[in-house]
Protein backbone atom coordinates (compact mmCIF):
# COMPACT_ATOMS: atom_id res chain seq x y z
CA UNK A 1 0.00 0.00 0.00
CA UNK A 2 1.18 3.23 -1.15
CA UNK A 3 1.43 6.52 1.19
CA UNK A 4 1.21 9.78 -0.31
CA UNK A 5 1.92 12.49 1.64
CA UNK A 6 1.48 16.40 0.19
CA UNK A 7 3.88 18.85 1.02
CA UNK A 8 2.06 20.80 3.15
CA UNK A 9 0.25 17.98 5.00
CA UNK A 10 3.85 17.23 7.11
CA UNK A 11 2.89 19.76 9.57
CA UNK A 12 0.22 17.02 10.86
CA UNK A 13 2.80 14.40 11.27
CA UNK A 14 5.48 16.81 13.58
CA UNK A 15 3.71 14.79 16.40
CA UNK A 16 4.70 11.33 14.83
CA UNK A 17 8.27 12.41 13.16
CA UNK A 18 9.77 14.42 16.29
CA UNK A 19 9.82 11.84 18.56
CA UNK A 20 11.78 8.98 15.82
CA UNK A 21 14.24 11.65 15.01
CA UNK A 22 14.99 11.91 18.62
CA UNK A 23 16.62 8.91 18.85
CA UNK A 24 19.96 7.98 17.28
CA UNK A 25 21.57 4.68 16.02
CA UNK A 26 23.83 4.28 19.39
CA UNK A 27 20.57 4.55 21.18
CA UNK A 28 21.11 8.66 22.82
CA UNK A 29 18.26 11.16 22.52
CA UNK A 30 19.41 13.88 19.91
CA UNK A 31 17.32 16.96 20.51
CA UNK A 32 15.21 17.74 17.40
CA UNK A 33 13.78 20.94 16.92
CA UNK A 34 11.81 21.97 14.38
CA UNK A 35 11.23 25.96 13.57
CA UNK A 36 8.20 27.04 11.53
CA UNK A 37 7.38 30.79 11.40
CA UNK A 38 4.24 31.78 10.48
CA UNK A 39 2.06 34.91 9.07
CA UNK A 40 -1.10 35.68 11.19
CA UNK A 41 -4.18 37.98 10.37
CA UNK A 42 -3.39 40.67 12.29
CA UNK A 43 -0.26 40.91 10.51
CA UNK A 44 2.24 39.71 13.65
CA UNK A 45 4.56 36.87 13.20
CA UNK A 46 4.20 33.84 15.09
CA UNK A 47 7.15 31.54 15.39
CA UNK A 48 6.51 27.94 16.18
CA UNK A 49 9.81 25.46 17.65
CA UNK A 50 8.20 21.95 17.24
CA UNK A 51 10.22 19.43 20.14
CA UNK A 52 9.76 15.80 21.51
CA UNK A 53 6.53 16.55 23.12
CA UNK A 54 6.03 20.11 23.18
CA UNK A 55 5.97 23.23 21.24
CA UNK A 56 7.67 27.01 22.08
CA UNK A 57 5.57 29.24 20.52
CA UNK A 58 6.97 32.92 20.61
CA UNK A 59 4.14 35.65 18.87
CA UNK A 60 4.29 39.28 18.27
CA UNK A 61 7.30 39.45 20.21
CA UNK A 62 5.96 38.51 22.92
CA UNK A 63 7.68 35.85 26.04
CA UNK A 64 7.61 32.57 24.43
CA UNK A 65 4.87 30.15 25.60
CA UNK A 66 5.86 26.13 26.35
CA UNK A 67 2.62 24.38 25.26
CA UNK A 68 3.06 20.16 25.74
CA UNK A 69 1.19 18.19 23.13
CA UNK A 70 -2.98 17.70 23.75
CA UNK A 71 -5.22 15.15 22.11
CA UNK A 72 -6.31 16.34 18.64
CA UNK A 73 -8.54 14.61 16.66
CA UNK A 74 -6.92 15.62 13.21
CA UNK A 75 -4.37 17.60 13.00
CA UNK A 76 -1.94 19.04 15.83
CA UNK A 77 -2.54 20.31 19.39
CA UNK A 78 -0.51 21.62 22.10
CA UNK A 79 -1.81 23.16 25.23
CA UNK A 80 -1.59 24.63 28.82
CA UNK A 81 -3.51 26.59 31.17
CA UNK A 82 -4.10 30.10 29.07
CA UNK A 83 -2.62 28.97 25.88
CA UNK A 84 -3.55 26.59 22.81
CA UNK A 85 -1.65 26.05 19.47
CA UNK A 86 -3.74 24.26 16.89
CA UNK A 87 -2.92 23.20 13.45
CA UNK A 88 -3.64 21.20 10.40
CA UNK A 89 -1.81 22.05 7.20
CA UNK A 90 0.05 24.77 6.78
CA UNK A 91 -2.75 26.87 9.36
CA UNK A 92 -2.69 27.02 12.86
CA UNK A 93 -4.98 28.75 15.28
CA UNK A 94 -3.37 30.47 18.32
CA UNK A 95 -5.39 30.96 21.64
CA UNK A 96 -4.24 32.62 24.38
CA UNK A 97 -6.35 33.60 27.72
CA UNK A 98 -8.42 36.53 27.69
CA UNK A 99 -8.09 37.14 23.74
CA UNK A 100 -9.89 36.13 20.75
CA UNK A 101 -8.09 32.95 18.54
CA UNK A 102 -5.83 34.22 15.88
CA UNK A 103 -5.36 32.27 12.44
CA UNK A 104 -1.57 32.12 10.91
CA UNK A 105 -0.31 30.42 8.16
CA UNK A 106 3.51 29.52 7.21
CA UNK A 107 5.22 32.23 5.62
Amino acid sequence: MAVHIRQRGIFNLLPLILPLASCTSSGEIASAVWTVRYICEDGEVLVARFRDQAVSVSYAEGIPADLPIGISGSGFAYTTTGATLRGKGDEVIWTEEGAEPITCVTD
